[in-house]
């Protein structure tokens, strides 16, 4: 009985080794695509205090003038609200292809279920690792610890989570 849950511990173990590493490979492989994806999204203008405020202030030099006679002579036209026209404009999502918010949406899903199973793997690695860490102890109390991490693993059923971690 004992040497049936050390190859079954053995076996989730080495399932979860092999889903880290796949789950890790594929979010290497997702994120510069993902950023590819997500720059083909137009960008909304954001309205930038400073540019405006710099633009604001330089807005007097824009009215000086050079003539002959006084080189530093101003003629004032009209001073006004200033807007910032530089920078692209307000991005209307009724512009956006419906395949690039598809594409970026199957993306972000994937990297986020990528990550998701990465935190489980890691999480049942380390209850795994633990468990087995106590079957080979011969002392009676071990043997309670041990029943007691079993039982626990069954109630958390840590068996078909693993089973359903490549899905």
């Amino acid at each position: 009985m004992g040497t049936h849950r050390n190859e079954i511990v053995d076996g989730w173990i080495r399932q979860i080794k092999s889903i880290l590493i796949f789950a890790g490979l594929l979010s290497a492989i997702l994120s510069p695509l993902i950023v590819d994806a997500y720059s083909r999204f137009p960008q909304p203008a954001s309205p930038d205090p400073y540019a405006a405020l710099l633009a604001q202030l330089l807005s007097p030099l824009s009215s000086f003038k050079i003539t002959h006679p006084f080189v530093n002579s101003t003629r004032v036209e009209s001073v006004g609200e200033v807007k910032c026209a530089s920078g692209p404009s307000p991005a209307n999502p009724d512009t956006t292809p419906q395949w690039i918010i598809r594409l970026n949406t199957l993306w972000f899903s994937s990297l986020f279920l990528s990550l998701a199973a990465t935190l489980l793997g890691v999480t049942f690695h380390q209850w795994l690792t633990i468990y087995s860490q106590g079957m080979f102890a011969k002392a009676p109390e071990s043997g309670l610890h041990q029943l007691h991490r079993l039982n626990n693993l069954r109630k958390w059923r840590v068996g078909p989570l693993v089973n359903i971690l490549p899905i």
